[in-house]
């Protein structure tokens, strides 16, 4: 511990730890991308009874596109799961 203090900050060491984002938005453009879109558009989503899929589409172009839609997807997305294990 002395050891870090010769090399590192007093500021950075004696800080309140907190974690690491996931960088989801990222992801979500990547290599989630295909698995998300696929479920949440599949017509046999189960989240499609109460959302137009003309919606869905949009939020998921409209993140392809730049704007950070991760919390919507994501919440969707974590739905249709939920929907499909409970429902079959």
């Amino acid at each position: 511990s002395i050891f870090c203090y010769d090399f590192t900050s007093f500021r950075i060491i004696e800080r309140k730890k907190h974690g690491f984002a996931v960088p989801l938005a990222s992801f979500l453009r990547t290599s989630l991308k295909e698995k998300v879109s696929g479920s949440l558009l599949s017509t046999s989503s189960h989240i499609s009874s109460f959302i137009d899929n003309k919606n869905t589409t949009k939020i998921l172009a409209d993140h392809y596109k730049g704007i950070d839609n991760r919390k919507q997807i994501w919440s969707l997305y974590i739905l249709e799961k939920t929907l499909k294990n409970c429902l079959g």
